[in-house]
């Protein structure tokens, strides 16, 4: 997916890119690759971002799929 594509380009240009990282997993997690979404909301909460919000956001998707 070029998502996934394009945020691996900021992620390697800015590696504390927080955003990146919620946006990477978001679309891993669209892609069926739960693996990859879970690793990339790890990151994210290491950098500050708020886990609770990231793992519904991520369940909403899952549900969906």
């Amino acid at each position: 997916m070029q998502a996934v594509q394009n945020y691996d380009q900021a992620i390697n240009l800015s590696p504390d890119f927080t955003h990146a990282f919620i946006k990477r997993a978001l679309a891993h997690a669209v892609l069926g690759n739960d693996t990859e979404a879970q690793q990339d909301t790890d990151r994210a909460a290491e950098l500050g971002a708020n886990r609770e919000h990231m793992e519904a956001r991520l369940a909403a998707i899952t549900e969906q799929r």
